[in-house]
């Protein structure tokens, strides 16, 4: 399946689907905006150059967003190669093990996302729905609505955003839900 985003614009939900979906909506309802997109999963805020039709804009995202052609043969893992700082010694201790330093690194990473505990689990939803939520961070309920959220407080949230976009608030009410059904689980 692929990433599924939504653009909000004027603190109203105008499009939501696949990255191409929504800026071809956005440039056909509201060709001069340039709304906040986020990524439904992570809750990030993706910056994208909204100047020119559709087709401009989609022809200038950056490759990061733009998913790879399907090509013949094994799939690629999606490898993505960074910095990281460690100490001497550390690099001395993943020198030395089984599959070198990157394969040691991997396995306790995911041994790490695989014993997270639940308020863990919790605390990176409700920070991915924050920040979803900033944009209306001057709105009326927004300081009510987060406190509900980190609180795990259903009918406190429910109230704070009883006044905010319509579908905005049942995108955020089923991203709250989620974090709940976390604890369970």
């Amino acid at each position: 399946m692929n990433k599924q985003y939504i653009a909000i614009y004027d603190k109203r939900l105008v499009a939501q689907g696949e990255l191409a979906t929504v800026v071809q909506i956005v440039k056909s309802q509201f060709p001069d905006s340039e709304p906040y997109l986020f990524e439904m999963d992570n809750g990030n805020r993706i910056d994208i150059d909204w100047s020119g039709d559709a087709d401009q804009v989609i022809k200038n995202l950056p490759a990061a967003l733009v998913p790879p052609a399907k090509k013949r043969g094994r799939p690629k893992l999606g490898v993505v190669s960074k910095e990281v700082t460690l100490l001497p010694e550390h690099w001395d201790w993943l020198a030395v093990q089984r599959g070198g330093a990157s394969i040691t690194l991997r396995r306790l990473i995911d041994a790490a996302m695989n014993t997270m505990t639940t308020a863990q689990q919790q605390r990176i939803k409700q920070d991915q729905l924050y920040r979803m939520m900033r944009v209306f961070e001057d709105d009326e309920g927004f300081e009510a609505a987060s406190r509900a959220m980190y609180r795990l407080d259903g009918t406190s949230f429910k109230a704070a955003i009883a006044n905010w976009n319509t579908d905005l608030a049942a995108i955020f009410l089923q991203k709250f839900n989620a974090i709940v059904s976390v604890g369970e689980g």
